[in-house]
């Protein structure tokens, strides 16, 4: 199994995916030519495997929506919280990870349920739509 990552720049505030991590841990851009990044200037965002309905692969730090009828308005960044890749619920502020949620109905990695809208880098208005949304319900 091959660990997939993306590196958020925060100084040229674009998304990388084309590095390299080395053994001491330090970040390498590839492109155009080598050079390491630096710490406090990057966010390193993991993918645990899994695929949203478009098949587009799930990172640490995206958006997802998710398909119901209960809550049409449901979207909630991805986390990495101790080893388990899910996302808080706003309304018990509880962390779901994806394996212990059943809704998702996860077929060979893949969910017809979920879908990625975005990340909370490049789309950071999704995010206080997250937190109005939140803060409106009943």
């Amino acid at each position: 199994m091959t660990l997939l990552s993306r590196v958020w720049d925060k100084k040229q505030k674009k998304m990388i995916y084309d590095f390299f991590i080395d053994c001491d841990g330090i970040v390498f851009k590839r492109q155009p030519d080598y050079f390491a990044l630096q710490p406090e200037d990057i966010e390193v965002m993991y993918a645990p495997g899994l695929r949203d309905k478009d098949n587009k692969v799930i990172y640490a730090g995206d958006i997802i929506a998710k398909f119901n009828l209960i809550d049409p308005y449901f979207r909630s960044p991805v986390i990495l919280y101790y080893g388990a890749f899910g996302y808080v619920d706003d309304s018990t502020h509880r962390f779901i990870s994806f394996a212990e949620n059943y809704y998702f109905e996860w077929t060979n990695g893949k969910s017809q349920k979920i879908k990625v809208v975005g990340n909370i880098y490049e789309n950071p208005e999704f995010m206080k739509e997250v937190h109005k949304n939140a803060n409106t319900r009943t």
